[in-house]
């Protein structure tokens, strides 16, 4: 084969493959036609399209009828996980669409958006209602969803906390002081526990600290905005700085 061909070749595969990776977090889920007022759920696959880093990837809602577990993974390099969408019915009729915020510490996938869609007929409703209230109800909600999902997109700090259980300093933090920082900050944390003693978690912890030229010395590790920060004093001084910016 030619060299130019080769080339080719080359670019249309990187083409392919880079059309893959960005399907790696669906655009739509749908959940069919809701028969009654029951709960309904669905799964759908997620994965981690790079090859070299680890990824953080969180599902935020702000409905409370639309539950996603789990809604925040950390995947190792191209690993793959299930998540399902829980639905419980709130009495409106018609079709339903529900957003799904995406925060990631990977570029192409942060701030993206997953739309739950389903059917709901006059029956799932379990009493009569009125189609013009239900539309009604309908705008105001996804309007005021829609404002809070906008805020999210720059006010989410990813937190990958690198821990043993029985760190008391650390559920202090976790449970008190770090919650009041976030909330004079106005910012929404969202931390992974990662627990070491799990063979996966401690092996993930290594490769990415080697990535940055480091080992573990100190718990706990966290990965803040790109930043690594080893034991409890650094964490606490590192998060507070990414609050204020």
């Amino acid at each position: 084969m030619c060299r130019t061909c080769y080339r080719e070749v080359l670019f249309v595969l990187w083409l392919v493959l880079g059309i893959t990776i960005t399907a790696q977090v669906p655009t739509e889920v749908n959940l069919g036609t809701i028969p009654d007022s029951r709960p309904v759920a669905t799964s759908f696959s997620v994965q981690n399209p790079s090859r070299s880093h680890v990824v953080r990837l969180d599902f935020l809602t702000v409905s409370s009828a639309l539950i996603l577990k789990p809604d925040r993974l950390v995947l190792d390099p191209l690993e793959s996980a299930v998540v399902q969408a829980t639905y419980t019915p709130e009495g409106y009729t018609g079709k339903l669409s529900r957003q799904v915020l995406v925060k990631s510490s990977l570029a192409e996938l942060d701030n993206r958006r997953i739309v739950v869609t389903a059917e709901l007929p006059a029956t799932s409703a379990g009493v009569p209602s009125n189609p013009d209230c239900d539309e009604c109800r309908k705008f105001e909600e996804l309007y005021s969803d829609e404002t809070r999902l906008i805020s999210y997109e720059n006010s989410v700090v990813l937190i990958d906390l690198y821990l043993e259980p029985e760190c008391r300093g650390c559920q202090r933090y976790l449970g008190w002081e770090l919650p009041r920082a976030a909330l004079a900050a106005s910012r929404l944390v969202r931390i992974a526990q990662l627990d070491v003693r799990e063979p996966k978690r401690s092996a993930q912890l290594e490769k990415r600290l080697r990535k940055h030229g480091m080992r573990v010395e100190i718990m706990p590790v966290a990965f803040v905005g790109g930043k690594v920060y080893q034991g409890l004093q650094a964490i606490k001084t590192g998060v507070q700085d990414v609050l204020k910016h």
